[in-house]
């Protein structure tokens, strides 16, 4: 896995990021973290409209290697 800096935060992170909006179950969504884990991934996109996703990545014991991006601006509606 390739890295790099995210901005001007000095976080180191992988150039691969997961996006989580279709996650489905969590135990289907649980083997897709962990490999993307084991490959080095470290930054997957979520947000409060995906449904369960935010809670499925705030879980376990990947939750402190990996980074969440949850961007969307207060003009966002989902839907609309």
């Amino acid at each position: 896995m390739r890295y790099g800096l995210f901005g001007r935060t000095g976080l180191r992170v992988s150039e691969l990021f997961l996006g989580a909006m279709r996650f489905g179950s969590v135990d289907q969504a649980r083997p897709i973290i962990d490999r993307y884990a084991e490959a080095g991934g470290n930054v997957i996109d979520t947000a409060d409209a995906y449904g369960a996703s935010e809670d499925l990545v705030g879980e376990g014991p990947l939750k402190s290697k990996l980074i969440g991006c949850d961007v969307a601006g207060p003009q966002f509606r989902f839907g609309a």
